[in-house]
């Protein structure tokens, strides 16, 4: 028996095999590992994710599901969010928003097993594996993963990244007109003229990125679907949730 167990030691990769069974040294490999995960920005750690879970989590179905909550973190991206991670208040009160009940202070007692990397930090990375609750998750296949998913679908993620800047203008632009449209006089009817002009346009840059991000996917999906499913449907749902908005 205890051959046995030492030549199934032997076949693991040693440190899987630490991260696993050896207290202390789990912590110090997932910081290593997810020291890289945790300085890309939503969108590349939710292409790595899906790439990786994809039928873990249910395919189609299950991912739609996961995809609304990461629009969900998307959302907080200006409330205490560095577009990369979100810290531990800004985190509880989204998931609370979410459906959780728990006080700040109850909260961080268990804000543990959310923080993979012990960093005091919520990534996206972290929060799409809490809401997924799939104990079949394994992270050493994500971390094998991660690079090779990021270099096929970097021409992918680019075309999907320019969608979303030139979205953040435009919001940004019809927020300073919000703004100044409830000044009086001349410079806040102006205001309300440019308004009302910018939510009946059909903006030319946006419409240029969504075109050569459609193409760009459609290559990408080509190529990938049947190996990479779980990247090419979260570039192709990135692109029709983006289509459907409205200045």
């Amino acid at each position: 028996m205890k051959n046995a167990i030492l030549k199934y030691i032997q076949k693991m990769n040693i440190a899987l095999f630490l991260f696993l069974l050896v207290p202390g040294v789990q912590a110090k490999w997932s910081r290593s590992n997810f020291s890289g995960v945790a300085n890309l920005s939503f969108q590349k750690q939710a292409i790595v994710f899906f790439d990786a879970f994809f039928q873990e989590i249910g395919g189609r179905n299950g991912a739609e599901i996961i995809y609304s909550k990461y629009r969900y973190m998307v959302k907080f991206h200006l409330r205490g969010s560095n577009g990369k991670t979100m810290s531990i208040v800004t985190a509880q009160e989204m998931l609370s928003r979410l459906g959780g009940t728990h006080s700040l202070v109850t909260f961080k007692r268990n804000f543990r097993k959310i923080d993979l990397d012990r960093d005091g930090q919520m990534s996206m990375f972290e929060f799409l594996v809490h809401s997924s609750k799939n104990p079949k998750i394994a992270l050493n296949e994500f971390f094998k993963k991660q690079k090779d998913t990021l270099r096929k679908f970097s021409r992918g993620l680019l075309s999907v990244q320019t969608v979303a800047y030139e979205i953040s203008d435009l919001e940004k632009k019809k927020k300073e007109l919000v703004k100044n449209s409830q000044r009086r006089g001349v410079k806040g009817r102006a205001a309300q003229h440019e308004l009302k002009e910018l939510k009946n346009s059909d903006p030319l840059e946006l419409n240029r990125a969504l075109v050569t991000a459609e193409a760009t996917i459609r290559k990408a999906t080509r190529r990938h679907s049947r190996t990479n499913p779980g990247a090419t449907w979260w570039l192709q749902r990135e692109i029709d949730e983006f289509k459907r908005y409205k200045p």
